[in-house]
């Protein structure tokens, strides 16, 4: 006979069944998924997901704070005042649904939503968080619109890669909808950089395909494109790949399509030829070089061209490019005598002679 499915508890906690599930993973030798799937099925449930759904059923939702009314039905004069009062910007401890949950998923007007969120988080509301199903502010606006909702909480901190307990994005949740600006959400959600300027978004297009006559006419047309950098939406953190010259996309890190072209050689040379600036075909050589995705054919025939056209190599950088575990490219280096041994370099690649 089968055992019965555990039971919940009367006050069952989500962070005590992850801990449970981080345990046995590591117990069992198995992975967190693995693990979590287990503890779902010993529950009577199919999947980690329907487990913290039946988490949030169980618990019901704590009656909601005057805040959090207020947010909902953005009534901005009574959320300030509220605030002025000492009410915590997140609402109370039990609230399955923050007062900014409610304000980004409420139908009131747009502009009164907007004030009371911008509230909201220079009180110090938290972005990551606080609403059903695992979800944050940021799915719910996602959902809802407007554009201008989503790059408020993406100014303060919220993160588009953040998943809810079903595994959707806040991408997944503007895709499924219709949300008021839904375009705009989209392009704002996207994992690829945020490039609105058409002539460089069809450069970097041609780029990647190897489509060097293409290329070359539009640089014909607008020599800028292989010297300003494409400013993206201003919205969120600034990363490595921020405000991208055209240059850097030869070496496809991050990673934006599956391999380069097979002729992305001939593409560099091509634009060195045309006048690519020093520092960016230097900053292009460190991206090639802790690029993990890249077949190492392409990766060494790319830093030859880079390297030939004068881009230096700090030793002390290869951190970077060792601490990606590309030590195919640094023994290169080695070999054909562009950088001499270090200590760094002697312990990254296991050269114990030499480190001794």
């Amino acid at each position: 006979m089968s055992e019965a499915p555990r039971r919940l508890p009367e006050q069952p906690s989500k962070e005590h069944l992850r801990k449970e599930a981080k345990r046995r993973a590591k117990d069992d030798n198995i992975a967190l998924a693995a693990a979590q799937r287990r503890i779902a099925r010993e529950h009577g449930l199919t999947a980690w997901a329907d487990l913290m759904r039946a988490v949030d059923a169980k618990l019901g939702e704590a009656a909601p704070s005057d805040l959090s009314l207020a947010a909902g039905a953005a009534d901005v004069a009574k959320v300030k005042a509220l605030l002025d009062a000492g009410a915590s910007p997140d609402g109370g401890p039990l609230e399955l649904n923050s007062p900014l949950c409610r304000v980004c998923d409420s139908n009131a007007d747009p502009g009164r939503r907007l004030d009371v969120a911008r509230l909201l988080l220079d009180a110090g509301a938290f972005t990551r968080g606080g609403c059903a199903g695992g979800a944050t502010p940021l799915h719910a606006a996602a959902r809802r619109g407007p554009a201008a909702m989503v790059e408020l909480l993406l100014k303060n901190a919220a993160v588009p890669w953040q998943p809810d307990d079903d595994d959707k994005r806040p991408f997944h949740h503007a895709l499924e909808n219709e949300p008021k600006d839904r375009d705009r959400i989209l392009f704002l959600l996207s994992a690829d950089p945020r490039i609105e300027d058409e002539e460089f978004k069809n450069a970097v297009a041609a780029l990647q395909k190897g489509d060097i006559e293409t290329l070359g006419r539009l640089l014909d047309a607008n020599p800028a494109l292989l010297t300003d950098r494409a400013i993206e939406a201003d919205v969120g953190p600034k990363g490595y790949f921020s405000d991208p010259k055209l240059f850097w996309f030869v070496a496809n890190n991050p990673t934006l399509i599956p391999q380069p072209p097979d002729n992305i050689v001939d593409v560099a040379q091509f634009m060195i030829d045309r006048g690519v600036a020093q520092e960016d075909i230097e900053y292009t050589l460190g991206l090639v070089m802790t690029d993990g995705a890249m077949t190492k054919d392409t990766q060494i025939a790319l830093m030859q061209t880079l390297i030939g056209a004068g881009a230096r190599v700090d030793p002390d950088g290869l951190l970077w490019v060792l601490g990606h575990g590309q030590t195919v490219p640094t023994q290169w280096l080695l070999d054909n005598g562009v950088v001499k041994v270090t200590t760094l370099i002697a312990a990254g690649i296991g050269l114990v002679d030499d480190l001794a």
